[in-house]
């Protein structure tokens, strides 16, 4: 069982690391890590450190690679078992229906994480043990004149660019991933490795999860804004991760806090049950007409559009289907826009990771009224494209360090007092 080398892909760099400390220990002697935390910086690490296996976050699955699911490039321009991971087993016959060699459900609760990674490492060997997943048969390449510039199969080129002639002369390697352009990803990637190098003051090290104290400046300029009525987030790419970890370490008490969360209708409450078994606060998936109270947290419905109104002095969720915007429902920008109209100024608006544009408009809207904004910032964001739009539009005032989030959030609800 030596030499078994794993490619760990994740979009959360404090997941990966504990995972590669984690199955350090697990997997045999001889065993070799190496992680990746965006899909492009996955092609690269393919290329370069030639795994004999790939273990990912299955909430990657909905990225693109060029024009298709990331999950479906892995599985098909491979050559190596996949295990994949997320955080609900109603995943599952989905991960083994695109071709995963074996599928592990995630618990959110810390002290459950040990047996999960002991699971995945078991698999993981199994799965080493066994003939890696069937591929389909990769086709015949097109003339030069009519082949096309995304990437073909039997190789995990990066889309747009062409193998270099010297990838195209290593036979050996047929799913070979050849290095490509940098993006705005990468620059994030490294802006974060960066960032945890700079906090824990030791390369490579990650700081631990607990709210750290909040600069004098921010503290000061937090403890001006009034108490917020309500509390509303948006979030994509990279965002049950964030929020898992704002929601462990958020404490009452708090006004309602109602979130947009880009993800599948099958998948709210499920996600709703998980973060309410690890956090103080009482989370559950919104429903129609129901009153938002103090200490809650509501997740919108996967599926249907969540608007805030207010029936007499009570705020009330509405959650109702529509067309699209931005390509997802629900919608930050449509939240954010009802909070803008029956809140006003006494509201806390909060955009993470994700990726497009979605909710810059919405937030936009709530600065109008004198509502305050906070954003996640570039160097903890799995995709900056969420909140750089809100940034690039005015409506962020300050951006904050995933880790530092719950700790501003209470800032700002509590005016600093408890």
């Amino acid at each position: 069982m030596n030499g078994l080398r794993t490619l760990i892909i994740d979009g959360a760099l404090f997941t990966l690391k504990d995972m590669m400390g984690a199955l350090s220990r697990e997997m045999p002697g001889g065993s070799e890590f190496d992680k990746a935390v965006s899909i492009h910086e996955a092609a690269e690490k393919y290329h370069s450190f030639r795994p004999t296996r790939i273990l990912v976050n299955y909430a990657m699955a909905g990225l693109r690679f060029g024009q298709e699911p990331f999950i479906d490039v892995l599985v098909q321009r491979t050559n190596v078992p996949i295990v994949a991971y997320g955080i609900s087993r109603a995943m599952e016959p989905e991960a083994m229906k695109a071709g995963v060699s074996a599928f592990v459900t995630k618990p959110i609760a810390r002290d459950r994480l040990p047996a999960f990674y002991r699971e995945c490492a078991d698999q993981l060997q199994k799965s080493a043990r066994t003939p890696a997943v069937s591929r389909p048969a990769a086709k015949k390449s097109a003339p030069p004149s009519v082949r096309s510039r995304a990437a073909t199969v039997g190789s995990l080129t990066r889309p747009d660019v062409r193998p270099s002639a010297s990838a195209q002369s290593r036979p050996s390697r047929p799913a070979a991933l050849q290095p490509h352009l940098r993006t705005r990803a990468d620059r994030a990637v490294e802006a974060a490795q960066q960032a945890i190098a700079r906090i824990s003051g030791k390369k490579g090290a990650v700081p631990k999860a607990e709210p750290r104290r909040l600069t004098p400046t921010l503290q000061a300029e937090l403890s001006r804004w009034p108490s917020p009525e309500i509390i509303v987030i948006g979030s994509s790419t990279g965002g049950t991760e964030a929020l898992a970890e704002i929601f462990r370490t958020l404490k009452p008490p708090l006004p309602p806090i109602v979130i947009a969360q880009h993800i599948p209708s099958m998948f709210s409450r499920l996600f709703a049950q998980r973060l309410n078994g690890t956090s103080p606060l009482t989370i559950r998936e919104g429903a129609q007409d129901v009153a938002l109270e103090r200490d809650h947290v509501y997740i919108s419905p996967g599926g249907m559009h969540t608007v805030v109104r207010r029936h007499g002095g009570q705020l009330m969720l509405v959650c109702q289907p529509g067309p699209k915007l931005h390509g997802v429902r629900p919608s930050a920008d449509v939240l954010f826009a009802s909070v803008a109209r029956c809140v006003g100024k006494k509201a806390l608006g909060v955009i993470l990771t994700g990726m497009g544009g979605d909710g810059a408009k919405g937030l936009v809207r709530m600065r109008r009224v004198g509502a305050h904004i906070l954003g996640q910032d570039e160097a903890s964001s799995v995709v900056y494209g969420m909140p750089k739009r809100a940034m690039d539009l005015g409506a962020v005032e300050h951006q904050v360090f995933l880790l530092d989030m719950a700790a501003a959030i209470m800032a700002a609800a509590r005016n600093n007092q408890g």
